[in-house]
């Protein structure tokens, strides 16, 4: 039994067919490149708008919150301030730094102007305003996180407000986010002289007593950390107000967050300055809670002492 074989094709047809093969992907690829291109123009026109919505919304940041906010407004402060963040979150999408500075400015503002003009816990604290400033202190917080945005949070006056709300009178929350927001604002000169000016070293002070919670303790510590490593002024104030003999009491704190916090803020208090190094080996020799600390607290205690045995000889 024979197998059928189709007969050969000729070479005329196969060159037609792949002729029209080849004219087939060539219009294929044209569509492609058609698409594509709407594609971007269409990507590109959304930015540009985006752009476009995020300036004109901020072109005056004052004005969403120039009036003194009414106890029965607070949803209305709440939505404002989730749209200037929606604005930040939009800018960082667009990739453009400046608008994001931009941005991140105009959301500092509303919420510095909005915490400014409830920080009232009197008038305020029986009506549930405590919940706005928390989203707003958290807020700044997190933008002084961002690269940058520490002179931004100078300009709308974020370290004037922050040396008011160091106190005990807010809630933790409140306080916690403050006092973060301080620290990262060290790095900016600007920020530490205004923050220095109003009491806002004599406050983390304040924060670090026995009577204070534990979160806000180690917040305060951290920030004042961070802003002795860039400024030798706070380290001496920090001395003068009594900061350095609190500082080593909350080495012996049950909290690890906040020990480790005191002991990180007294290396950089003595970091360069003999007088802070003698006063902490004296303060540590003269604590009555070190006396009776735990043994991991004992064996800081002994590393840190050493290192400020050497700092004081060796000056």
């Amino acid at each position: 039994m024979s197998v059928y074989a189709p007969p050969p094709a000729s070479a005329e047809y196969l060159a037609q067919l792949t002729a029209r093969r080849m004219a087939e992907l060539s219009s294929m690829r044209s569509r492609i490149a058609a698409l594509e291109r709407s594609a971007n123009a269409a990507a590109e026109q959304e930015l540009q708008h985006r752009k476009t919505r995020i300036v004109s919304e901020h072109s005056d940041p004052s004005g969403s919150c120039a009036a003194r906010p009414q106890l029965e407004s607070m949803g209305v402060y709440i939505t404002e301030l989730k749209r200037f963040l929606k604005n930040v979150h939009d800018a960082d999408a667009t990739g453009d730094t400046t608008l994001q500075l931009i941005a991140a400015e105009h959301c500092a503002a509303f919420a510095v102007q909005l915490m400014d003009l409830m920080a009232d816990p009197k008038e305020y604290e029986a009506a549930g305003s405590f919940t706005v400033m928390e989203m707003a202190s958290s807020t700044l917080a997190m933008l002084s996180t961002r690269p940058g945005v520490a002179r931004a949070l100078s300009f709308v006056g974020a370290p004037l407000l922050a040396a008011r709300l160091l106190s005990p009178l807010f809630p933790t929350a409140i306080v916690a986010n403050m006092a973060m927001a301080a620290g990262r604002m060290a790095e900016d000169l600007d920020a530490r002289l205004c923050f220095r000016a109003h009491g806002g070293v004599g406050a983390l002070v304040r924060l670090l007593q026995p009577d204070i919670d534990p979160l806000v303790q180690a917040e305060a510590a951290t920030a004042l950390s961070m802003l002795a490593a860039c400024d030798s002024v706070v380290q001496d104030s920090t001395r003068y107000l009594g900061g350095i003999e609190v500082l080593v009491a909350l080495l012996a704190s049950h909290d690890a967050r906040a020990a480790e916090a005191a002991r990180l803020c007294l290396s950089r208090l003595r970091a360069g300055n003999p007088r802070n190094a003698a006063a902490v080996v004296s303060a540590i020799r003269a604590s009555a809670e070190l006396a009776v600390a735990s043994p991991p607290r004992t064996r800081i205690v002994s590393e840190l002492l050493s290192q400020q045995d050497g700092d004081v000889n060796s000056a």
